[in-house]
C-alpha cells in the first residue's frame, strides 16, 4: 500500500454484527459499501440493513456472491432500489 494511503486505512477485525454498527456510528455516513464476508442470508440481510441508513441517496451496495442464497434480491425489492446482477456479483444503488 503506498505510504500516503496508510494513515487513511485501518484493519478493524472481528465479527461485522459486532463491529459495523460501532464504525457506521463513528462515520456516520458511507457513499458505498462492499459485501464480502460471512454469506448466509442472515448475515447479508444484516449488514445490508444495517448500512442502508448511513447512506445517502445514490449511495452504493455492492455484493459478492449473490447467488449464495436471495439475500440481496430480497433486499433489492424491498427496498425498491435500482440494482444489477453480474453473475454471482451485484451491484445497488440508493
Amino acid at each position: 500500500m503506498p505510504e500516503d494511503l496508510k494513515e487513511r486505512w485501518q484493519l478493524i477485525l472481528g465479527s461485522s454484527r459486532e463491529k459495523l454498527p460501532l464504525l457506521l456510528d463513528t462515520l456516520n455516513k458511507i457513499d458505498i459499501f462492499y459485501h464480502d464476508s460471512d454469506h448466509s442470508y442472515e448475515n447479508m440481510s444484516f449488514e445490508f440493513n444495517t448500512v442502508f441508513p448511513f447512506m445517502p441517496e445514490n449511495g452504493i451496495i455492492v455484493s459478492d456472491d449473490i447467488t449464495d442464497n436471495d439475500a440481496f434480491s430480497d433486499f433489492c425489492l424491498e427496498k425498491k432500489c435500482h440494482y444489477l446482477k453480474l453473475f454471482k456479483f451485484g451491484l445497488l444503488k440508493k
